[in-house]
């Protein structure tokens, strides 16, 4: 590319920073509005008219400290994580990113509606406002201008039991290593499947959401959580724990020749110990039927006919 790149790829802005990194046909470029993300030369000529959602993916990417690079191959790609997201997920996202941004009670952070728009999965500004006049009606944050921040309700919300269930839903936390893939796949999944469940595990989701909202959401959505402590991941207690938090039914489960390294914390409760995969197939989705019943989306049982 001989020319510089003067204005922003995704918006038309005047860029902040242009700059070449070791691999001379990436280009770092830093939006106000897009924030920073990785542009190669191909993608530059292919990106036409780009959707506003590549925005909020850049943007929200760049919140989190890991820049996007966006290649002829997988541009595309990423505005579909952020198309269809639910109003609610949108408030909540809005939330969260204050939170972020004041992470000490009555702290307040700066705002630009039409360049910060892309912080969440909004078009525009006007959307943007929507969902902040929503949340300062609910009590949730105060507006003082161009000044939000959280409030006391605010606060407790990350706290405080969820009522905005999805019935039939079935959080999934358990070590995300390879090696423990069918754990998941052959153990897990066809139990809660069984049991009439819809089981929500992020080795599913491709996403480039703040991985900790989407957990804290899900688990705010869940009917019911699955905590598999194979490989003992402090994450996985964390999510279990934030689940009882909440009320939500927890299934605790663990290969049985991992017994002895479970914290003491959580060994008295009633886990279901496993060799095989088949056997925590059958055992999970026994336990989740007899504690819970069946869930909305069992199978009906075939009748003969007479």
């Amino acid at each position: 590319m001989s020319r510089p790149i003067e204005r922003c790829k995704l918006c038309g802005l005047n860029l902040e920073v242009t700059a070449r990194t070791d691999s001379r046909d990436v280009y770092v470029l830093r939006c106000r509005r897009c924030g920073e993300y990785r542009l190669t030369e191909e993608a530059f000529e292919d990106i036409r008219e780009p959707s506003v959602f590549l925005r909020c993916s850049t943007r929200q990417a760049a919140e989190r400290k890991r820049p996007l690079t966006l290649k002829a191959e997988n541009w595309r790609e990423f505005p579909k994580n952020h198309e269809t997201t639910t109003v609610q997920e949108n408030a909540d996202k809005l939330l969260f990113h204050i939170a972020r941004c004041c992470p000490r009670p009555g702290q307040k952070a700066r705002f630009d509606a039409d360049l910060d728009y892309p912080v969440i999965d909004s078009k525009d500004r006007g959307e943007l406002m929507f969902f902040a006049q929503f949340l300062a009606e609910s009590g949730f944050i105060a507006l003082e201008g161009d000044s939000w921040g959280l409030t006391m309700r605010g606060w407790q919300y990350f706290s405080a039991p969820s009522s905005a269930i999805v019935e039939g839903n079935c959080f999934v936390a358990m070590s995300f290593s390879p090696e423990h893939d069918r754990i998941y796949r052959e153990g897990i999944k066809p139990g809660v499947l069984e049991a009439g469940y819809r089981p929500i595990c992020l080795k599913d989701v491709l996403t480039n959401d703040d991985i900790n909202f989407r957990i804290l959401a899900e688990i705010r959505k869940a009917e019911l959580v699955v905590a598999d402590f194979t490989g003992q991941k402090g994450g996985v207690y964390f999510e279990a724990g934030f689940g009882l938090a909440l009320g939500r039914p927890v299934f605790w489960t663990c290969c049985e020749r991992q017994f002895k390294d479970v914290h003491f914390d959580t060994n008295h409760f009633q886990y279901i110990f496993w060799n095989d995969y088949a056997t925590l197939h059958q055992r999970l989705a026994e336990k989740i039927i007899a504690l819970k019943g069946l869930g909305p989306f069992a199978r009906p049982v075939a009748r003969l006919q007479p």
